[in-house]
Formats: structure tokens, C-alpha cells, sequence
């Protein structure tokens, strides 16, 4: 480089620096702007991330409810339980539940979000070894609320299944006053979402006794299951089943969607058509069914897709 060009480029070299230190109040200015939006940005996507409510800003106190409140079951017997929401003054736009269980008395066989919940984005987790389960229902799609729930609503159908005989053991919700990482109901509040739950919920006490007359291993010779019916109509997501025992004992149903079990219950009998039978809202469409009778006998059936 000759002397003119290094001439040249101390002179605008020098020009920068007088007009950096002319506008440096400036610069500090738009530096201080940038970090305060990046910090507010970050801050907005841990809390989305943690699903943190604002602690308490309301009067009166949402409820969680678990069903039946107490229990007697056998060993190796199913209970079939719920967990209802009863509002109170504001719309809930989202639940956060923590369900606690001693794992070597009991296990849960399945959870499902209630057909009747409007919050539909629901998620859970079984965590089997702590004996722990954790579900989110979420009434929002794309940051915006679109279902929030305004009166007394089933959220969950859960199914218990007794391991050990127990003079009593009891399932309980996580939940610790004002914390907003346990149980919470998030109700839409001034322009935000707060916890609107400031009392411990119920908890289920159950009894877990011997059976004293256990399945039979090999069921009756002439016992016969036919599956006479399962059909899913994806227009209106119920899944109908007709099925025959001829023994006519209580039936257990069992629905897959591959190798992942989505709803359990009981078929109904009728006593005029001789037959058991259900028709429920399906959450998502199923591929087989198994039906099991009282005396251990199993038939499974693939379902038809209407």
C-alpha cells in the first residue's frame, strides 16, 4: 500500500471514530434496548416452556376432585376413577395435575382425557417406578384460547389396578399453597393466566383386601365369546361393540389403537337382546378391541372403520 492510500484510510479511519464517539450515547441507548427485549423474549419462552401460572390474584378457589373419594377393591381388581374440575368465577384455560401413589400397592393401567373435556390439548406421563402420574390439559392453539371451561367438567378417566392387600393406602394430589409447579388451574385473569386453586384437592383412599376367589386360570370349556359388532364412525368418533357371552357374566372391554391401549371399561348388558354392549365418543380411532370376561376368557376382534 503506498503512502497516499495509507494517508487516504487514516483519514476515514479517524473520521469513524469521531463520529462513534459523537453518537456513543446513542449506541449505548439502542445496546440497552436490544438486551432488554432479548431478556423479556427469553423470559416469555421459559415460562412457556415451564408452564408457569402467575400465583393467587383471585377471591374464590377452582376445585380438583377426584371420584370415589374411598374404595374397597381386590387383588388384581380394576377401580375406575375421575378427576372433575368445578370452576368458580373465571373460565379455566388450562390444568396442571400431579397424582401421587404408593407403586408397590397399586398401578395405573391407563389414562384418558374425559370425552366431555373442552381443553383439548391433554398430555400425560406414567412414572411408574416413583409412583407418580402428571397430566396437562390445555385449552389453547396457537397461543390463543379457544376452549375454556365454564362449568363443573370430567377431565379424566384413570384405571387403578390393586397389586397388594392394604388396610389403606391413598392416591393424593402434588400440590403445595401458592406454588405454580404442582397442581394448578390456570383461569383467564386481567389480560393473563393465574392459579385459581388454593385448596388441597380430595384424595381416594383404598382398601386393597385378598381375593378370595381369584380368576380361574382355564376358563369353563363351555364358555363361548362372540363378537357380533365394532364399528368406529369417524363422522361423529364413536366406536360402537356387540358382543355375546355365553355365560352372561360381566364383560371387560379393552380398546387398542396398535399396540397402545386407549380406553378400558365394562360393556353393558341387555337383558332383552341377551347381549353386551357399548357405544362411547372415541378420542382417536381404534384398530381392535378385546373383550374379557369375568372368568378370564379373551376374544379379540378388528374393528371396522365406517
Amino acid at each position: 500500500m503506498n503512502t497516499k492510500s495509507r494517508n487516504k484510510l487514516k483519514s476515514k479511519l479517524n473520521k469513524f471514530l469521531l463520529n462513534l464517539r459523537r453518537n456513543k450515547k446513542s449506541i449505548l441507548g439502542l445496546l440497552f434496548t436490544a438486551f432488554i427485549l432479548f431478556a423479556t423474549i427469553a423470559g416469555l419462552y421459559l415460562i412457556g416452556r415451564e408452564k408457569i401460572f402467575s400465583p393467587r390474584a383471585l377471591d374464590n378457589s377452582s376445585i380438583l376432585t377426584i371420584t370415589p373419594e374411598t374404595a374397597d377393591v381386590e387383588v388384581g381388581q380394576t377401580l375406575a376413577t375421575q378427576i372433575f374440575l368445578i370452576p368458580q368465577d373465571n373460565p379455566v384455560s388450562g390444568v396442571d395435575v400431579i397424582l401421587n401413589y404408593d407403586p408397590d400397592i397399586i398401578s395405573i393401567s391407563s389414562v384418558n382425557k374425559n370425552s366431555n373435556c373442552l381443553l383439548g390439548d391433554f398430555s400425560y406421563n406414567i412414572d411408574e417406578g416413583a409412583g407418580k402420574v402428571e397430566m396437562t390439559f390445555l385449552g389453547f392453539e396457537e397461543g390463543d384460547v379457544i376452549s375454556p371451561v365454564t362449568e363443573t367438567t370430567a377431565l379424566a378417566d384413570i384405571s387403578i389396578q390393586a397389586l397388594q392387600p392394604t388396610s389403606g393406602t391413598m392416591i393424593y394430589f402434588g400440590y403445595e399453597y401458592n406454588s405454580t409447579t404442582d397442581t394448578n388451574i390456570g383461569v383467564l385473569y386481567d389480560n393473563g393466566v393465574v392459579d385459581s386453586l388454593y385448596e388441597q384437592p380430595n384424595n381416594l383412599s383404598i382398601t386393597v383386601t385378598e381375593n378370595i376367589n381369584p380368576t380361574p386360570s382355564v376358563p369353563p370349556a363351555d364358555e363361548t365369546i362372540t363378537i357380533k359388532r365394532a364399528i368406529y364412525r369417524q363422522a361423529i368418533n364413536k366406536l360402537e361393540v356387540i358382543a355375546k357371552d355365553s355365560l352372561n357374566g360381566e364383560v371387560s372391554l379393552l380398546v387398542y389403537n396398535g399396540d397402545q391401549s386407549i380406553f378400558y371399561g365394562e360393556l353393558i348388558y341387555n337383558d332383552k337382546a341377551n347381549v353386551f354392549s357399548r357405544s362411547f365418543v372415541a378420542t382417536e380411532a381404534p384398530t381392535e378391541i378385546l373383550i374379557v370376561s369375568s372368568t378370564g376368557l379373551q376374544q379379540s376382534f378388528a374393528v371396522t372403520i365406517d
